[in-house]
């Protein structure tokens, strides 16, 4: 009998293999994933607030700032820009 171990892998690493595979994949040498930016710390600041909202420890663990909220407002418009050039890449690469 064969045992299943789940393996987790967080949502920051997870979205940086997706894009380095999709781009080895598809063969793109247009397309270059870029974590160094500010718009990668907000999103990692948004996952750790996701984190403290879906596991509060204390009340205050409910409480979003308003910096918060621009972190994720950013890290949302910087996650679908990402997709969105990988896939201008993928259609360039594809004519």
């Amino acid at each position: 009998m064969m045992l299943k171990t789940r393996i987790f892998i967080s949502i920051d690493e997870n979205l940086k293999k997706t894009f380095r595979i999709a781009t080895k994949v598809w063969g793109l040498t247009a397309y270059s994933f870029n974590a160094g930016r500010k718009e990668y710390e907000h999103f990692l600041s948004a996952k750790e607030a996701r984190d403290r909202l879906t596991h509060p420890r204390t009340y205050y663990d409910i409480d979003i700032t308003t910096m918060e909220m621009y972190q994720l407002v950013s890290a949302f418009e910087w996650v679908r820009s990402e997709f969105h050039a990988l896939m201008k890449a993928k259609r360039h690469y594809a004519k």
